[in-house]
């Protein structure tokens, strides 16, 4: 909205440092101040809703750019504690491909690829932003959970999560393995899809890329164990499941 067009000339104009540094400082204030910053977003609708196409704004812009690029990241990290009254502003903008699209970046980055097999992790812990906006803004809204699910799990990609022959349950209810145990891995996850990423990041030596990368896909399956099972693979799944408090671990 400024000229000449953002970032402009990357030896002189500090247009986007100084909007990386203001958005950071948004998010700190709201970090440490919570209830404060509530009452003052509810009472001034007007700014937020300015706000919010500023952040709409950067989240369309090219990803080419480093600068541009790290604005969106802080972008990120202020949607990791989103309004609710966000959710249909994004999805009404067409900013949940963009955010998507990060997901696809990052784990590009932080998942050393090489033969269908993941070498290493890189800087782990710097997906853990696109992570929570992602299960966030899932749980909020039920049009940005099923955009999600498709780009992660694509129909037309899989047959339906209806083989659960791995499954049994007990008289409580609860999940053990069989001993059979045919759906130990995923079902249908392809090496290299964005699906067989985010699995991948299930067993992440990081606690809490595991846990955060498990909750988005939990939520994503609704919460149906059997599900997130044929999805991930029970070995992916168990500690989720162990969390959730519906998996039982024969000694």
């Amino acid at each position: 909205r400024s000229k000449p067009d953002f970032p402009g000339n990357k030896n002189f104009d500090r247009r986007s440092e100084l909007a990386t540094e203001i958005l950071r400082v948004l998010f700190a204030i709201r970090s440490n101040s919570a209830l404060i910053t509530k009452k003052l977003e509810e009472s001034n609708p007007d700014i937020m809703t300015q706000l919010g196409i500023l952040l709409v704004d950067i989240l369309h812009l090219p990803n080419k750019d480093r600068r541009t690029y790290e604005c969106k990241l802080a972008v990120l990290a202020l949607l990791m504690d989103p309004p609710q009254t966000y959710c249909h502003f994004l999805v009404v903008n067409k900013a949940i491909d963009p955010l998507l699209t990060i997901l696809w970046l990052q784990l590009n980055d932080v998942l050393i690829v090489n033969g269908g097999s993941a070498r290493g992790e890189n800087n782990i812990t710097s997906i853990l932003p696109v992570l929570v906006v992602l299960n966030k803004l899932s749980q909020f809204h039920i049009t940005i959970k099923s955009h999600v699910k498709e780009y992660i799990f694509p129909p037309t990609a899989e047959g339906g999560p209806n083989d659960t022959s791995d499954l049994q349950k007990t008289e409580d209810d609860e999940i053990t393995t069989s001993p059979i145990g045919k759906n130990i891995k995923p079902i249908n996850a392809p090496p290299g899809t964005v699906r067989w990423k985010l699995i991948r990041l299930m067993t992440s030596i990081d606690s809490n890329v595991k846990r955060c990368a498990s909750e988005l896909l939990w939520t994503l399956c609704d919460g149906d164990s059997k599900e997130y099972v044929t999805r991930t693979g029970f070995g992916n799944a168990v500690h989720m499941l162990g969390i959730k408090g519906i998996v039982q671990i024969p000694e």
